[in-house]
């Protein structure tokens, strides 16, 4: 195998690798990355987003995968290729070019053959994320009234989120990983928080944001809980992101706002809704379990320490 710059292709040579991911993300994920894909293929040919292509010694291309450096650290956004050997020699590369497995961070679907495997010989952190799907029936459920009740009672108020919610949203989300490492990493402060949700609302790595989906919870005026939902596809909604600030956690709030959501998404015509759950977060997997989210892939994250956000959702 033969690792190569990928700034070697042109646009139209590169068309078709978007093309079998995004069919790949639809049939497997029913998620639509098309979007995503043109605003990587943007970032490539105008400013020069660095990427690699795998060959074999035929010159057919085995995997490809595209990154960003963020200081010490190199955020890979995008992971494919078709062969254990293709993933070994696309790790070493993207290894290499960080300086060590320890500064490499990021976001993946863990499609790519012995991925996982991969990066733990190599010695690259990482955490499994399930990704998981649930089909929207139609039918307003009497459990979901009673949990809108538990929202709406005095002194909650339950509303739409909007964008003035960045900075509070982020002070919920430090406040709900504690010291867990989360989607952003080990050691994320409040303002690689609020970047964080900065960039959900401004790019579309995780899918369009959907504020009329998207729930903002208060007690007695404060933030108490949010639940951040966005659009993967037309038919799809994405819970991309639940927090229940600690003074309020344990009395059902998670639970509720969920509810809530999967019937904001159904109410708002679309017929499944999606998730990610780290595989070290037994609790958030129970309940999406009892919930009826069903797993249909594996996403890696990469935890290079200090990791502000994955690169797809800088650049998409």
């Amino acid at each position: 195998m033969i690792v190569v710059d990928w700034h070697t292709l042109t646009a139209a040579e590169m068309a078709p690798l978007y093309a079998a991911e995004t069919g790949r993300w639809r049939r497997e994920l029913a998620w639509d990355p098309s979007a995503s894909w043109t605003a990587v293929e943007l970032a490539r040919t105008t400013w020069g987003l660095p990427g690699l292509l795998c060959l074999d010694m035929t010159g057919a291309i085995r995997g490809w995968t595209f990154h960003l450096p963020v200081q010490e650290r190199l955020d890979v956004g995008g992971f494919m290729s078709d062969s254990a050997a293709a993933t070994a020699a696309l790790v070493d590369a993207l290894i290499s070019r960080a300086g060590s497995p320890l500064r490499v961070g990021g976001l993946v679907y863990a499609a790519a053959p012995d991925l996982t495997s991969v990066l733990a010989t190599r010695g690259v952190p990482h955490v499994g994320y399930s990704y998981r799907l649930r089909q929207l029936d139609k039918a307003r459920t009497s459990t979901r009234k009673t949990e809108e009740r538990l929202l709406t009672r005095s002194p909650r108020m339950l509303r739409r989120w909007s964008a003035s919610d960045i900075d509070v949203t982020g002070e919920l989300l430090l406040e709900s990983y504690e010291r867990h490492a989360g989607p952003i990493g080990a050691g994320a402060t409040l303002d690689d928080w609020r970047t964080y949700v900065t960039n959900l609302v401004r790019h579309d790595g995780c899918g369009t944001l959907s504020p009329a989906m998207s729930r903002m919870l208060t007690i007695n005026g404060s933030p108490a809980a949010a639940a951040l939902v966005s659009v993967i596809a037309p038919h799809t909604a994405h819970l991309v992101q639940i927090a229940v600030h600690r003074a309020h956690q344990g009395l059902g709030i998670g639970r509720a706002l969920l509810t809530t959501v999967i019937g904001a998404a159904r109410d708002s015509g679309y017929s499944a809704m999606s998730l990610l759950v780290a595989e070290d977060n037994p609790p958030a997997q129970r309940l999406y379990q009892q919930a009826g989210f069903v797993e249909r892939g594996t996403f890696v994250a990469l935890r290079a320490a200090g990791r502000e956000a994955g690169a797809a959702e800088r650049i998409a």
